[in-house]
């Protein structure tokens, strides 16, 4: 924009803000900003349709098997694998 003024004799001129000058301005927003940026805390049962002071019980079971994957430059040959996991959780 280009701005002209008869009496004075001035020219003033205003340019669009470049990409680095809208790139730095950016960051340092997001740099000044991000001490004030807070995470939640999130309740564990908040979202849970438990009544409350009631306790439950949880319990799972998982058996796998099967062959190993390893680096090949490792002198390991023919590794199999067996698991079974138990997990009881309150």
């Amino acid at each position: 924009m280009i701005q002209v003024t008869a009496d004075t004799k001035e020219i003033v001129v205003q340019r669009e803000p470049s990409f680095i000058a809208c790139l730095a301005t950016t960051l340092r927003v997001v740099v000044l900003g991000a001490g004030a940026a807070r995470a939640q805390d999130l309740e564990p049962r908040a979202y849970v349709d438990t009544p409350v002071d009631m306790n439950f019980l949880i319990a799972s079971y998982a058996y796998s098997e099967g062959g190993v994957s390893t680096d090949p430059s490792l002198p390991i040959q023919g590794a199999q694998l067996t698991q079974n996991k138990r997990h009881i959780g309150k």
